[in-house]
């Protein structure tokens, strides 16, 4: 199926991004969670790791680049700030986090590129 909107767009591509993370042996803790701050797309465990992940999908013929080059530094910053308010909120200790992204690209013929898991992305 095709998405329509950018928001369809969106949620596919973050399921996607799930079942990857899933495959890969990751625990997820929570999709698009939010507080004051804004929204991270995918919290996950992954052995002794919390994980925060981006999750960006882009139409081939997006005019802002790739799904991998929107994740720019203002939006690194912005997913280090959430990161620390979910720590801060759901751990006594600093747990060892580390912060991931996953591009996925829509081809012309409405399916997707598989998953690009960038580790340690930023």
């Amino acid at each position: 199926m095709k998405p329509d909107t950018r928001k369809q767009l969106g949620k596919f591509g973050e399921e996607m991004a799930v079942q990857h993370l899933q495959t890969v042996g990751h625990r997820i803790l929570e999709r698009n969670w939010r507080c004051a701050s804004g929204e991270i797309d995918i919290i996950s465990e992954h052995e002794d790791t919390l994980i925060f992940t981006e999750v960006r999908t882009r139409r081939p013929t997006g005019t802002f680049g790739t799904a991998a080059e929107s994740i720019h530094a203002r939006k690194q910053r912005k997913v280090r700030e959430i990161a620390a308010v979910y720590v801060h909120r759901h751990y006594s200790h600093m747990p060892r986090i580390r912060f991931d992204a996953i591009a996925i690209q829509l081809k012309e013929d409405g399916t997707f590129h598989s998953p690009q898991h960038y580790v340690s992305a930023f």
